[in-house]
């Protein structure tokens, strides 16, 4: 994995969130065109709901999933459309990304919050995962040592990534074939090989170990 300089993510998604909640307020044209989007299922990338498709139905419907760098929740919601019985809550860096979804999304708990620290208690997760938002955070080692603390064993971390793209002033991570063997420090980890418009999509089945 490639590092780049630690960047100004949180400047970059509160300029843009609070853009759109300042426009969802006063147009309600705009708000509509926001809920449309949120709520129209083919606007979900394609590796993520496949991999909704694939685990969420496999699991109880009490289970509790979190979406890992969520924004103002589209992808929550589209899940929600399909997996209407799960506990699901979505976290984003920006204070802003919650303020939009509470305001036009009623199905899905908004955490504010950063990756590396993450308010939930062991053990706590069925599911986790992030699409396109992990090559976001400043420190991957804290963000994954927090992902295999609150996720129980044997949950599953499905991980959407751009594949080989340079860092630039939005990622911090640059991964390339070398994250397989970084992420099977943490479990089972298997490769949809998907690379579509540059991504590709891991499933890691966690494995609790005292000597990880």
């Amino acid at each position: 994995m490639e590092k780049g300089e630690i960047n100004n993510n949180l400047k970059i998604f509160n300029d843009k969130y609070l853009k759109m909640f300042n426009d969802i307020k006063t147009n309600k044209k705009e708000k509509d065109r926001i809920v449309d989007i949120v709520n129209d299922i083919l606007f979900a990338p394609k590796e993520l709901m496949d991999f909704c498709q694939e685990e969420l139905k496999k699991s109880p419907v009490d289970s509790n999933v979190l979406i890992l760098g969520g924004g103002y929740g589209g992808e929550a919601n589209r899940v929600k459309l399909q997996y209407k019985d799960y506990n699901l809550y979505t976290l984003d860096i920006s204070e802003w990304g919650e303020k939009i979804g509470k305001e036009i999304i009623k199905n899905v708990n908004f955490i504010t919050g950063d990756m590396c620290y993450l308010d939930f208690k062991d053990d706590f997760f069925d599911i986790i995962f992030s699409t396109h938002s992990l090559e976001h955070t400043p420190d991957i080692d804290k963000t994954m040592s927090e992902v295999y603390r609150v996720i129980k064993n044997n949950g599953v971390f499905g991980l959407g990534y751009p594949y080989k793209w340079q860092t630039d002033e939005q990622h911090v991570y640059m991964f390339q074939d070398d994250l397989i063997e970084y992420m099977s420090a943490f479990g089972e980890v298997e490769d949809t090989e998907s690379k579509e418009h540059q991504s590709r999509m891991l499933k890691v089945i966690i494995k609790k170990d005292e000597t990880l």
